[in-house]
């Protein structure tokens, strides 16, 4: 497997990105992602567009078949702790971007897993949302 950058934008539903409880969320996913041997998570920061301040990306990188896995169960976890919780994951590939929004309460290991597989195979074929609700 090649090496997969994705971009993830988590989200807490009523919560700007600077509040400091998405702030922590975020925190807790990055240090989540970051005790899984098979993923590299990296935060950048960029002006935000429009706004006063940085926007931050966390930027995964799979570089085998079984980091899928590893960021399935983190994912999972995360989105647990908090319905409020959901992810945007984008990944940029051949000029356009394929894109991910993982929400909804309860979702299963089996959905993002599929959601997750299929941006990580994609080869831009279209977007696709995923909300089990």
């Amino acid at each position: 497997m090649a090496i997969v950058e994705l971009i993830v934008h988590p989200q807490l539903a009523g919560l700007a990105p600077d509040h400091p409880a998405a702030e922590a969320a975020l925190g807790e996913l990055l240090a989540d992602l970051r005790d899984v041997p098979t993923l590299t998570a990296t935060q950048h920061g960029h002006p935000a567009p429009g706004q006063k301040g940085v926007a931050s990306d966390l930027v995964i990188a799979l570089g085998t078949s079984g980091a899928v896995g590893g960021l399935v169960r983190v994912v999972h976890l995360w989105l647990q702790r908090d319905q409020r919780r959901s992810l945007k994951i984008t990944r940029n590939v051949d000029g356009g971007q394929h894109i991910v929004k993982i929400e909804g309460d309860n979702i299963s290991t089996e959905i993002i897993s599929q959601a997750l597989r299929s941006i990580a195979d994609s080869n831009l074929d279209s977007s696709e949302q995923v909300d089990p609700s």
